[in-house]
């Protein structure tokens, strides 16, 4: 199914599942990490190995335990050398992040796909939704789509202390509840799912052909925030270019560009674009806004900047709908 979608690769976070590998299927590279359960919510843990569990005692559930060996590594399974890495899942909901203290996590999930279904559409919306899952799936979906604001809000919370990845996930279950508890509507299915949204992540590199080689260098860049979601039920969102440039330094996402007195930011957004509407924040604050597929910015100052894209939203419905979420750029004082 992700081969017939074109994807390069799936990362499976399975509930308490204690995996840590990587192979590929049908070209698809399949890299394997786990949500873990804990006290104050759930964590996306990748590349800390099988056997993480086993160190400082995280078998209690406490979070801080969990973090501490998941950071720690375990010693069977794929290892990243720095240690596991460490996201927020869904920190929004019925399974919100309950705990204060967030210094320790190295990411968090902006948008949940099974989360924004179950929150914040009222009966009309769900009603045209379901009306048009048999002759229209992929427009269900799109009608359901939102902006994630609680999921942005608290990364732009995290980013004012330091620097986060952001990702979004599908969290597929090819299940919608129609009762707690209950067997419901077997929707969305997985290929329906690769076809609402994609984490695109900029590796930088070709892959290797070694599963292990590519799924580490994966990780990295999903940690040093090196990517981007697109809402592909609206349009592809693949090949978007972003260039912040001062003086001689230059930087895309994730990376960090030191202040030379002046910067401004060049995108290239993919074909959909010339329908596109572009906001660009500053340390949380929408500071510029500009239409067409080719925005650009001015940069006044240090800051942390990140983008997002609008499009119309699809059918009858009026306004817009988020197509593109960035990582940020961090621009720093020189020197």
């Amino acid at each position: 199914v992700a081969a017939r979608a074109g994807l390069d690769f799936v990362l499976i976070t399975d509930h308490n599942s204690g995996r840590s590998g990587a192979k590929v299927e049908s070209g698809v590279l399949m890299a394997l990490a786990e949500e873990a359960s804990t006290d104050a919510g759930h964590l996306l843990v990748i590349g800390a190995g099988d056997d993480w569990r086993d160190r400082d005692d995280p078998s209690s559930g406490e979070w801080a335990n969990v973090v501490a060996a998941a950071r720690a590594g375990g010693s069977t399974g794929l290892v990243r050398p720095e240690g596991g890495l460490v996201f927020l899942a869904h920190p929004e909901g019925p399974n919100e992040w309950r705990a204060p203290e967030l210094r320790e996590v190295d990411g968090i999930e902006v948008w949940n796909a099974d989360l924004d279904w179950r929150a914040g559409d009222g009966f009309a919306d769900w009603a045209y939704a379901l009306a048009s899952l048999i002759t229209y799936p992929i427009g269900a979906m799109a009608h359901l789509l939102d902006r994630p604001d609680e999921g942005l809000a608290r990364l732009d919370g995290l980013l004012a202390d330091r620097s986060v990845a952001s990702t979004c996930a599908l969290d597929v279950h090819q299940n919608i509840e129609i009762v707690e508890h209950r067997k419901g509507i077997p929707f969305p299915t997985f290929g329906q799912m690769f076809a609402m949204a994609r984490q695109h992540v900029l590796v930088g590199r070709p892959r290797s052909g070694d599963p292990e080689e590519d799924a580490l260098a994966l990780w990295d860049a999903l940690a040093a925030g090196r990517s981007y979601c697109a809402f592909h039920v609206l349009a592809d969102g693949s090949g978007l270019e972003a260039t912040a440039v001062s003086g001689d330094a230059r930087a895309s996402f994730g990376g960090i560009l030191p202040f030379a007195g002046e910067a401004w930011l060049e995108l290239t957004l993919p074909p959909a674009g010339p329908l596109s509407r572009t906001t660009l924040y500053r340390d949380g604050q929408a500071v510029a806004t500009t239409e067409g597929a080719q925005p650009f910015f001015r940069l006044d100052g240090p800051g942390v900047y990140r983008i997002e894209v609008s499009l119309p939203a699809p059918g009858l419905r009026r306004g817009r709908k988020p197509w593109i979420l960035t990582n940020p750029i961090y621009v720093v004082p020189a020197g």
